[in-house]
């Protein structure tokens, strides 16, 4: 038999692994351990305060913007954008208000008017179930 380096390096690749799946078992229950991560933990998110701190004295410095100034400007964009649309819809109800047809008082209980609806247009009955149903329907609409 030949001598296959695949199979010695995969051996040894699950050897390797099961030896630091071990070992980090026995890390993470070791509260001495787990004290030292978590003063390194805390260490790295003081830092990241004073760095912070410090590029936003060193930005506001400079006059230059910061990510909380952009995040208050979008926020009051954001609000003007649906002020606008809100508006925009009640410009559009307005519109259509406009556009239909108004009734005015004086000709719609005009003389003229009544005897044009009840002049009957083709079959005699058939005028007097049209008008029936469009009132009825001109009801439904208000």
């Amino acid at each position: 038999m030949f001598f296959d380096p695949l199979k010695v390096s995969g051996a040894f690749q699950e050897q390797m692994e099961s030896f630091f799946i071990g070992k980090m078992k026995d890390l993470m229950e070791s509260p001495v351990f787990l004290s030292q991560v978590s003063k390194g933990m805390e260490s790295g998110l003081e830092g990241k305060k004073k760095v912070d701190a410090a590029m936003r004295a060193s930005l506001e410095g400079m006059n230059i913007a910061t990510r909380d100034d952009h995040a208050r400007t979008l926020q009051c964009l954001q609000r003007i954008e649906s002020k606008i649309l809100d508006l925009e819809e009640k410009l559009e109800n307005l519109e259509d208000m406009l556009k239909a047809p108004v009734k005015s008082p004086a000709t719609a209980g005009s003389p003229a008017k009544k005897a044009a609806e009840k002049k009957p247009k083709g079959k005699p009955g058939a005028a007097k179930g049209k008008e029936r149903g469009k009132t009825a329907r001109k009801g439904a609409q208000k």
